[in-house]
């Protein structure tokens, strides 16, 4: 049997003009911005908290740039605390401790000739109020799996600028489905872009599938994007506006979805119907939905402030124009029915309130309450007669009309303890309930969840552990309820958080996952590891387990090797299986200054990221979630955990060779 072969293709070409800065401050201002640095060379993550964003450990991640850890921040003039998190235990800046480190590194910001500078740069007055920069960048991809290629080109061209008090950034994407060069065919369309204006205290920015601002609320109802991680613009077109003091803060967001075209007519089965036809009752009502987000509309507001040891906050997001769908009412007549369908959509609305205590020192106490409730929304309606023998559609609806029917409400209740010690240490527990009391029915569930994170080092390795624990009980709630998909969990903002996990836990009440990360960085040796263990209950009976290991070495000058090795075991009675599977992904190649040439054997783990626009670590878990194509429902947990296992089959017998070249100019 001929072994499948994909040659992969991929040059990526980079050209930045970027502003000359001074690269020895650990906290310098460059065109309004301030750039906070810090040297870490060993460190995994990197957060920056402080007065500006009520501490928290998770809005503000730091870049890598080497040896350092970079963010860049837009201030006004005023003074500020501030702290590094590395690798989950919070340090003062070691080039800036001041007088009460414990407290946090101070720095103030003044203005002067209409800039923003660091009073201790007041005698020099260097920043500068203008800058630009231009990038550009070429990705293709050949692949042929035993005789069928595929190939994709992608070409981005981006802009920067900042003009006083103006920001502004473009990206144009290209793309290409085939690799003729003459002539090339190639469609060009606009990829993502902002434009800021700062007025004071306040900024506003219209954005185009580009990042917007970062919520502090710990129930993350904003800008959850599940897979791909955080980023509340992704997909999405609108404005935000922010008014940001020294102890509070004031943000809003409208936003459009941008994905739109014909969404397929959901329609009432007569199976839906047929029990009211053959009974005696007088009248009845049925819902269908299509589930979709398709140019759905966003409404989020949140009001944040903080002072001494207290930090408190409330939030509220609305969406509209989500599912669009039909309701019928149905009355009996002598020979027939009478039928009114209305075309709907279903809106959602969700608050949050949350305080957050910091008295005992380097630990914080967080309370947050969150409500919430969906509802179907008639926006045309028709009068008609059927027999109920054909489907009830909304196809004819035209007269406009308001009504509203409810589907569902639910609360949700956070206690978070952070523990900032040589062990960061992290207990959490979230409990959600979900009240269906309307279109679809009356039934109720509640999911109850617990966390304990641990975060340390040993001789040089960044350790991380968890223990999650999950009780689900969904009773006779709709079928599209589960806790991580965005159908009918009103709290996932369109994007669910479905992992490997999670898939096989569709039907499980109860189950917990322990889990182990691992990873250290040399000079010319980077390695990790992790590990992870499904169980019934909290330590009942194992379902499913993984474990991965990497390594990039260093061989010789710039010559490098990298290796990945997973391993997966499901054990689900079922699902008919308990079998393990193995896949690898091996590289080796050239790197030095702006090129890297490579040559790699397996599935790399490293794929396209859409919101970042970038390369990350989810190639695997992208492959695997192919096996929910067709979305979620509890029924069929079965179904979905053997497609999930035709995928790590697919996934260690697959076969890929991979040649690239990436040429980058900073």
């Amino acid at each position: 049997m001929r072994a499948r072969r994909v040659i992969v293709v991929a040059a990526w070409v980079s050209l930045a003009l970027v502003a000359w800065h001074r690269a020895d401050a650990a906290v310098r201002v460059e065109a309004d911005e301030v750039i906070f640095t810090h040297t870490a060379p060993d460190a995994q993550q990197v957060f920056l908290v402080g007065d500006f964003n009520q501490w928290n450990p998770t809005v503000e991640p730091m870049q890598r740039e080497g040896e350092t850890f970079v963010v860049r921040l837009f201030l006004v003039a005023g003074t500020y605390r501030y702290k590094f998190v590395v690798d989950g235990n919070a340090i003062a800046d070691p080039d800036n401790r001041g007088p009460s480190p414990e407290k946090g590194s101070p720095i103030v910001l003044v203005e002067r000739s209409g800039g923003l500078i660091l009073s201790t740069e007041i005698p020099e007055e260097t920043a500068r109020a203008r800058s630009a920069s231009y990038n550009a960048r070429y990705l293709g991809f050949l692949r042929d799996d035993d005789g069928n290629t595929d190939v994709d080109q992608r070409v981005d061209l981006g802009l920067r600028a900042h003009l006083d008090r103006l920001r502004a950034r473009a990206v144009v994407m290209s793309a290409d489905s085939s690799w003729t060069w003459s002539p090339p065919s190639i469609d060009v369309e606009f990829d993502r872009g902002f434009v800021e204006v700062e007025m004071g205290k306040l900024s506003v920015r219209g954005f185009e599938n580009d990042s917007t601002w970062a919520s502090t609320d710990p129930l993350g109802l904003v800008g959850d994007a599940g897979l791909y991680g955080y980023d509340a613009g992704f997909r999405y077109h609108g404005a935000t506006a922010v008014a940001a003091g020294k102890h509070a803060a004031l943000r809003a967001r409208w936003s459009d979805e941008i994905t739109r075209g014909e969404v397929a007519r959901a329609s009432v089965a007569p199976g839906d119907l047929a029990s009211f036809a053959t009974g005696s009752a007088a009248d009845t009502t049925a819902y269908a939905y299509t589930p979709a987000f398709n140019g759905s509309d966003n409404l989020a507001v949140e009001a944040s402030a903080g002072g001494g040891d207290f930090a408190s906050g409330y939030l509220f997001r609305n969406d509209t124009g989500v599912n669009p769908g039909v309701f019928v009412d149905v009355s009996r007549r002598a020979t027939d029915f009478a039928t009114q369908t209305y075309a709907t959509t279903e809106d959602r609305h969700v608050s949050t309130a949350w305080l957050a205590w910091s008295g005992v020192e380097r630990s914080t106490l967080t309370f947050a309450y969150g409500w919430g409730d969906a509802q179907a929304r008639a926006y045309a309606t028709t009068i008609g007669s059927s027999d109920l023998t054909a489907p009830l559609d909304a196809a004819a609806a035209a007269s406009p009309v308001e009504l509203t029917r409810g589907i569902l409400t639910s609360d949700r209740f956070l206690l978070e303890a952070d523990l900032n010690r040589s062990v960061a240490t992290t207990l959490r527990w979230d409990y959600t309930s979900f009240d269906f009391d309307g279109v679809e029915g009356a039934s109720d569930a509640d999911v109850h969840r617990a966390h304990l994170d641990l975060a340390g080092t040993l001789r040089g390795w960044n350790l991380a552990g968890r223990v999650a624990y999950t009780h689900q009980r969904y009773r006779d709630t709709p079928d599209a309820l589960y806790i991580d998909w965005p159908e009918r969990n009103l709290w996932l903002s369109r994007w669910d958080a479905l992992d490997v996990p999670s898939m096989v836990a569709i039907d499980l009440e109860q189950y917990t996952v322990w889990s182990l990360d691992a990873t250290r960085e040399g000079t010319r040796v980077d390695a990790g590891g992790t590990a992870l263990l499904q169980t019934l209950d909290v330590v009942d009976a194992p379902v499913h387990a993984e474990a991965r290991a990497y390594v990039d070495v260093t061989v010789h000058g710039a010559w490098y090797g990298y290796g990945d090795l997973r391993f997966s075991w499901y054990d689900r009675a079922a699902w008919e299986v308990d079998e393990g599977f193995w896949d690898f992904y091996v590289e080796g190649g050239y790197r030095k200054g702006i090129v890297t040439l490579s040559a790699g054997f397996g599935l790399d783990p490293w794929a396209f990221d859409p919101v970042t626009s970038d390369f990350a670590d989810l190639g695997r878990s992208e492959f695997l979630r192919d096996a929910i194509a067709g979305g979620v429902r509890r029924s069929d947990a079965t179904t979905i955990g053997r497609a999930l296992i035709e995928r790590e089959r697919a996934l260690s017998d697959l076969q890929l060779i991979k040649l690239e070249c990436v040429i980058e100019l900073r």
